[in-house]
């Protein structure tokens, strides 16, 4: 337990402060090669496959994710902005979010991932049965295996 308490890294091996910030720590840590990554677009591939990322209604940034020049799809994950203190009607929420396609930022494929498939694939990635029983069971399955549990077949 005093190593533990005594050292700044929580993985093994346990590192102290002295070490953590010693050149020869430094000079042989590759968080690259420590995650299997050999190459850029492995790089891209675990962001593009792998990562979800929440996005609020009225942020036009999300647009890049669904890059038009064809370098990258990210998975953006709508994540309302309800419970902000400047939504003061609930129900203009979503759309708020639709102003993306109706600015053409984004297809209304691009938002219907954004709003729902992309989401939908992430709790199915980790849970099957996830939405079983659910309004959305019979949509959810018309999307195919998650693209996680498709590449482990």
């Amino acid at each position: 337990m005093d190593e533990l308490l005594g050292c700044l890294s929580l993985v093994t091996p346990f590192k102290s402060l002295e070490e953590l910030s010693g050149r020869e720590y430094h000079e042989n840590l590759d968080d690259f090669v420590a995650a299997g990554i050999t190459s850029a677009e492995e790089l891209r591939q675990q962001f593009a496959e792998h990562f979800y990322f929440g996005c609020e209604a009225d942020d036009v940034i999300t647009a890049w994710a669904f890059d038009r020049h064809g370098n990258h799809q990210l998975q953006p994950i709508f994540s309302s902005d309800v419970g902000h203190f400047d939504v003061v009607d609930m129900s203009e929420v979503l759309e708020e979010a639709y102003e993306l396609v109706e600015h053409e930022l984004i297809t209304p494929e691009h938002f219907r991932a954004f709003v729902f498939s992309n989401a939908a694939r992430l709790h199915t990635s980790l849970n099957a049965d996830f939405f079983k029983g659910t309004v959305v069971e019979e949509a959810v399955a018309q999307l195919g295996p998650p693209v996680i549990a498709a590449a482990r077949a």
